[in-house]
């Protein structure tokens, strides 16, 4: 069997890496082990990584993001009287203008709208659909080896 990990390119600089079995490629020209090999992803599975890249980078941007900092500046700021309490309102704006960025950002994560209901409902849905594709894969290795007696 001839095994290798696959690196696919990723934007954030990272390759993801999957195990492939590669023994039954066809008009393979890898002649060793040390040779990079480049597999075709379905669009669907390109997709899938695009939108899990977008999460990641919105995440990381948001974990930069410190309002602790600002609104400590701010009462600062107010109890040291550069700032008048009738404007701590306008001072907050940078806050406010920062909390707007978290939260253009959290529209690049996927199902963070999502009720939790929705989820659960979701992942019964995938347990059903689990637990039939492994019935239906049961009775015919059931089928298979029956026939198989049969032969013999």
């Amino acid at each position: 069997m001839f095994t290798s990990q696959v690196k696919i390119p990723s934007k954030l600089g990272t390759p993801y890496e999957i195990d492939k079995d590669f023994t039954s490629v066809g008009g393979s020209t890898r002649s060793s082990e040390n040779e990079p090999v480049t597999v075709d992803i379905d669009e669907e599975t390109r997709s899938r990584v695009d939108q899990l890249e977008k999460e990641h980078i919105a995440l990381t941007e948001i974990r930069r993001v410190e309002l602790l900092p600002l609104l400590l500046d701010l009462i600062e700021e107010l109890k040291l009287g550069k700032i008048e309490p009738k404007d701590f309102d306008n001072a907050a704006g940078r806050i406010r203008a920062q909390i707007s960025k978290i939260r253009g950002l959290l529209d690049n994560v996927e199902g963070l709208s999502e009720s939790s209901e929705s989820r659960i409902n979701k992942l019964k849905e995938l347990d059903a659909k689990i637990t039939r594709k492994r019935q239906e894969l049961l009775d015919f290795r059931e089928v298979v080896m029956k026939r198989d007696r049969s032969a013999k």
